[in-house]
Formats: C-alpha cells, structure tokens, sequence
C-alpha cells in the first residue's frame, strides 16, 4: 500500500481509519512506511507505541526502537519527538541510563521548536542545577517560554 500524507487532515483520516479498524499492526507497518518517507509524526507515533508496546498485539514494548524513532522524529524537526525522547533520559527507566546531558540538548530543542514541556524541563534544570549549572535567570527564562508556549502568558 502506497501511503502520501499530504496534510494534517489527511493524516486525521489516517488514524481515524486506523482506529476503527482496530488493527495495531497494520497501524505499525503503515508507520514505519511514512516514517522512512520522512514523515516525522509518523516516526513519533511508532515511538509511541514501542515505548509502552499494544496491549492485545504483537506490538511489544521495544526502549531501543522508541529511542530510534523518537530520534527520527526529533531530527525531522518533530517538537513531540525531541520531547518524548529527553524524557527517557530525564527518567532513565526501563533500562536506559538517565543521561543528564542528552535530556537538557533534547529538552532544549524541543523548546526551541515551542513545545511548553520541553521549556518546563529545561527551566527546572536550571533552577536546580541538575544536568547543566545551576542559573536562576535561566531558569526564569525558560518558564517564561513555557507558559508562552502552553498559552499562560500572565
């Protein structure tokens, strides 16, 4: 199957077709399709569902292929993807080390692409000096665009 995702309503239509046919690995196979097409939301939602696996699939929880392509994803330039992907190192769960250094980079370029949470993240590293030295006015900073970026601005 030839899959062309031209717009945001294109890939709603996607999911929603995917979705009421109730069929995970289809799902999957069509991701990874639109992933290698360079489709960065495409490799995100693939990294989403290998982070916690599909209840009722044979889609397993897979921590190295949600690494990939939330790699992927971030490198497509997907907000989502450098996000989701900083959290695994901010956690360091599920076996991964926490790494610190790569949480703040991710975080960072995920608030650079406006995603708030990435924003948050980098805010709290600075106010607590934890992966990066500690910088109160950072730290201000970073809230600052947090609540910008998630409509708070008061």
């Amino acid at each position: 199957m030839f899959l062309k995702i031209l717009s945001t309503s294109d890939l709603y239509c996607f999911v929603v077709f995917i979705s009421e046919h109730k069929d995970p690995e289809k799902a999957m196979s069509l991701f990874h399709e639109a992933c290698e097409k360079n489709h960065a939301g495409a490799c995100n939602n693939a990294g989403l569902a290998y982070q916690n696996g599909i209840t009722g699939s044979t889609v397993e929880k897979d921590m190295s292929k949600a690494i990939q392509l939330f790699q992927k994803a971030c490198d497509y330039g997907h907000k989502n993807g450098c996000f989701n992907l900083s959290a695994i190192y901010l956690a360091g769960k599920d076996g991964i080390p926490k790494d610190m250094k790569k949480a703040y980079e991710l975080s960072l370029k995920s608030c650079e692409m406006m995603h708030p949470w990435g924003c948050a993240n980098v805010s709290r590293m600075y106010a607590l000096g934890d992966g990066v030295e500690k910088n109160t006015q950072e730290a201000e900073k970073y809230k600052r665009l947090a609540k910008k970026y998630s409509g708070q601005n008061r």
